[in-house]
């Protein structure tokens, strides 16, 4: 399944994304513990401008255990994205409260305020 999620990415990167949701739905049906294609797939969507899709994914891949910073801030900003603001204001203070460093931390105390 390994070289089917890099064919995927590989799609993404080269912006062909109907044959990166194609190749990416595959593996997360048959591959019920990879955590990688889900995310990818919410990126996929995301790139879109799908948030409902997007953010399904995102949730399926946190679900499976991919509980990095990127996927929780993505996890958040969907919901923000269509309006569950109280659901997102709870990712987004986890992600603030733990002052988390990088590059999503800015954007998750801006989008918290907005979620208030």
């Amino acid at each position: 399944m390994e070289h089917l999620e890099r064919l995927g990415h590989r799609y993404f990167t080269r912006w062909q994304l109907d044959r990166a949701i194609h190749v990416l739905s595959f593996v997360a049906r048959q591959a019920a513990t990879r955590d990688f294609a889900p995310f990818m797939l919410g990126e996929t969507y995301r790139r879109r401008g799908d948030w409902e899709e997007a953010t399904r994914w995102y949730l399926e891949s946190y679900q499976r255990g991919r509980t990095d910073l990127l996927t929780m801030f993505r996890c958040a900003e969907g919901m923000y994205r269509q309006g569950q603001k109280s659901d997102a204001r709870a990712w987004f203070e986890y992600l603030v409260a733990h002052d988390v460093p990088g590059p999503r931390l800015e954007q998750a105390r801006a989008l918290l305020e907005r979620c208030r």
